[in-house]
């Protein structure tokens, strides 16, 4: 545009003075190329600053761009390290959902196991309970045999000589004070100790010899 304005300036002028040099151009004649020329030089730089911000808009448009032009990178970086993110955060959901399933699988074992403990528990305090019961018995048991055994008094008949007579009789002992039973003899043991000893045979009389004959 500015190019045409200087143009028309070019032809207005050599017009203007070659109407001048020919003496027939009038007073408002002059005032209307005059004008003319105002305004075509108005034009011109209303043409050239117009020109000039267009420029710097331009520029700045071109800067803008060229930071949108970063600004689109930057996003589609971003982007991609979202997807990337994105696509790590589904295994790692992956994961946790498999390592739920696992774990709530784990709990309903573990939970299975309490509940057999728990009747194992039970039952085995109910033995013990049994057990207690059975030992208090034993030891009740154990203690009256124990009384038993210290009350308890055993006669037995020992085979001893008469150191007067030589002769053998029986002696009846109380264990385990081990002396002379003062008490009633059994009967079968006194039939046995009345029973008299079997004496031994009377040794025969050695007969006398003869005296020996004498010579005659």
């Amino acid at each position: 545009m500015t190019g045409k304005l200087q143009h028309v300036s070019k032809i207005a002028v050599p017009a203007l003075l070659m109407a001048m040099m020919a003496g027939c151009a009038s007073l408002s004649d002059l005032e209307k190329v005059q004008q003319q020329v105002d305004e075509v030089k108005a034009t011109a730089t209303a043409a050239n600053a117009t020109a000039t911000t267009a420029n710097v808009v331009a520029t700045s448009a071109s800067a803008t761009a060229s930071n949108a032009s970063a600004v689109a990178s930057d996003a589609n970086t971003v982007a991609s390290s979202a997807m990337a993110t994105a696509k790590e955060s589904k295994a790692l959901a992956s994961d946790a959902r498999s390592l739920s399933d696992a774990a709530a699988a784990t709990s309903a074992a573990a939970e299975k196991t309490s509940t057999e403990a728990s009747g194992l528990a039970t039952e085995a305090s109910g033995l013990a309970a049994t057990a207690a019961k059975a030992s208090e018995k034993a030891v009740g048991v154990a203690v009256q045999a124990q009384k038993s055994m210290q009350q308890a008094t055993i006669i037995f008949p020992v085979a001893r000589v008469n150191s007067a007579t030589g002769l053998p009789f029986v002696q009846w002992v109380v264990w385990p004070s081990m002396s002379e039973y003062k008490g009633v003899v059994p009967a079968p043991a006194a039939a046995a100790q009345a029973a008299p000893a079997e004496q031994a045979p009377a040794a025969e009389p050695t007969p006398a010899s003869e005296p020996a004959p004498t010579a005659k």
